[in-house]
């Protein structure tokens, strides 16, 4: 029923543009910046020659912020709206690690950034987004729709001064805006990917017809553009400012329907980056540098032949210290070399280590329990090719010759600290958040893992000790 009245709506708007003449729209659209303000420094030239003439409109698909020390750390998390608005960026859709921004920073980014924060599925922090925006360039009159990650529901926290809906509830309230706007295209800005276990792009395209282009985020992935159905385009601007997207969308001069769809991605020149963002990036990193610096204590990487890190134990010990649970586990990025040498180990080491902000929980599970969660955590990250290494507190694990998890050495039955996103997309213990015994955390991982080294032993491997 719903395609069908759907179908009437679209229908009704191409006759409705029936008097229009031939134009021409250029969306520019960046995704998954991650604040690598470096490299969106060289980006800059490109997108605002990208965005010259008068006919286009910027567009970042979220995830903007958490990543790089200075964009999180250095102004309450705000200096990338700055950025946003130094590059023209007209609409912002916000996506799941940009929901980790505590509630002031968040008001504050929105606050800060000149545009349009868009999505009808969201509430955080006493703000909602827009459900669209209608922009008409070049003889072209455009709806774009925003959504955020579909999964968000299910990574909130008791407490979390948070809400969020489902797509198509708020794609079913858009009919009658549909029919005021009477737009020619009409285009799903939204920080999801193409696949989804939550929400798969095909189905939502096949209820609402309406949708002409779909510019899609958060996997990280680069699709130059492609042809998802008969009549509907996906595009895709990779991430970490490594290039923007660059949509042209043209319509006919006697219905006003689209003809043609034109895509390219565009990369920066880091030999001449825009010198207002560089000196941002400078601002930013000197605000914050002495934090950046902030010695946690000593640190030496494993001899040849030699096993196992203190500092990755050390880290474990002090997810169960926060959360006074029996047990605790962490994934380190193993793709980060440590310092070399000797050397101090500062917060900014420790950054690289953990550079997203993970809240944490305590969950009641079983010796079983654990060893499943543990098993599907590792497969999930070879299939995704993460190189993460675990760590473990309170508990000992066995693995067999091909490094397969085996065993526990625990209680039957004990509390486990760990990373709340794990959790939350876990099939093993996502039912568990339901049950007796699971709270959250007060704070963030890597600050309670910093605190808690901070205050402990200064050296975390040292080849002299007994």
């Amino acid at each position: 029923m719903r395609i069908w009245r759907y179908a009437a709506v679209w229908l009704g708007a191409v006759l409705a543009a029936a008097a229009l003449t031939a134009g021409e729209l250029r969306l520019v659209v960046t995704a998954d910046l991650h604040g690598a303000l470096g490299n969106y420094a060289a980006l800059a030239p490109r997108i605002r020659e990208a965005a010259a003439g008068g006919n286009a409109v910027v567009i970042d698909l979220g995830d903007t912020v958490q990543g790089v020390f200075s964009s999180e750390y250095a102004e309450n998390s705000t200096g990338m709206a700055e950025a946003l608005n130094l590059t023209g960026t007209e609409l912002w859709v916000p996506g799941n690690h940009d929901f980790e921004m505590s509630p002031e920073a968040f008001r504050e980014f929105v606050r800060r950034f000149r545009g349009t924060a868009l999505g009808g599925d969201w509430r955080c922090a006493g703000i909602s987004g827009r459900p669209y925006a209608v922009i008409e360039r070049g003889g072209v009159r455009c709806m774009v729709i925003g959504l955020t990650d579909p999964k968000m529901p299910y990574r909130l926290l008791p407490g979390d001064d948070m809400a969020f809906r489902h797509p198509y509830a708020v794609l079913d309230e858009l009919q009658p805006a549909l029919r005021k706007e009477r737009p020619q295209v009409v285009v799903l800005a939204w920080h999801n990917g193409i696949y989804s276990k939550n929400l798969k792009l095909p189905e939502l395209l096949s209820e609402y017809p309406m949708i002409d282009l779909v510019l899609g985020a958060h996997t990280h992935r680069e699709h130059p553009g492609m042809r998802l159905t008969r009549r509907v385009y996906y595009m895709q601007p990779g991430s970490h400012g490594h290039c923007a997207g660059v949509v042209d969308i043209r319509t006919d001069d006697k219905d006003g329907r689209v003809t043609e769809m034109r895509f390219k991605l565009v990369r920066g020149d880091p030999r001449s980056p825009d010198p207002q963002l560089a000196a941002l990036d400078r601002r930013l990193f000197l605000e914050c540098a002495g934090l950046y610096r902030q010695p946690l204590g000593r640190y030496a990487p494993p001899r040849p032949g030699e096993s196992g890190s203190l500092l990755g134990r050390r880290c474990a010990e002090a997810l169960r210290d926060a959360a006074k649970a029996e047990a605790a586990l962490i994934w380190l990025d193993a793709g980060v070399p440590p310092p070399p040498g000797k050397g101090v180990f500062t917060f900014g080491d420790l950054y690289r280590l953990l550079p997203h902000r993970n809240r944490l929980c305590v969950v009641g599970v079983t010796r079983r329990t654990a060893l499943e969660f543990i098993v599907e955590q590792e497969k999930l990250f070879r299939r995704r090719k993460w190189r993460r290494e675990l760590f473990a507190a309170g508990l000992k694990l066995h693995r067999d010759h091909r490094g397969n998890a085996v065993r526990i050495d625990a209680p039957e039955r004990f509390t486990l600290a760990v990373a709340w996103y794990l959790v939350a997309e876990s099939r093993v213990l996502r039912p568990l958040a339901d049950a007796p015994g699971f709270r959250p955390v007060a704070g963030v991982e890597r600050e309670l893992v910093a605190g808690y080294l901070a205050r402990g032993p200064k050296v975390f491997f040292d080849h002299d000790r007994p």
